[in-house]
């Protein structure tokens, strides 16, 4: 196994296994050109992924809900976001 530097500067590096033609970085990107490969990929992966992008999204949604209280009320509330934060919990 070796490292190729994808960066000049140095911050970015790559492994290249001994038996590889490429490297993990440049296989990486040829996968995403390959749509059968995209496809397999999101249909092994459809339960983390959906588990994450939903906890993603719940916690924007409180976010956008704490921002549009904060905006509503013209106040930076402590009381009221306590309050919205506990009714969010429930």
């Amino acid at each position: 196994m070796t490292f190729d530097k994808i960066l000049e500067d140095g911050r970015l590096w790559a492994v290249r296994y001994e038996e590889g033609k490429s490297n993990c970085f440049e296989m990486l990107f040829s996968n995403w050109y390959d749509m059968s490969w995209l496809k397999s990929f999101f249909e092994q992966n459809i339960l983390d992924l959906a588990s994450f992008f939903h906890n993603t999204l719940a916690e924007l949604a409180k976010m956008e809900r704490v921002r549009n209280y904060l905006l509503d009320n013209g106040v930076f509330d402590i009381d009221g976001i306590k309050d919205l934060a506990n009714e969010q919990s429930n």
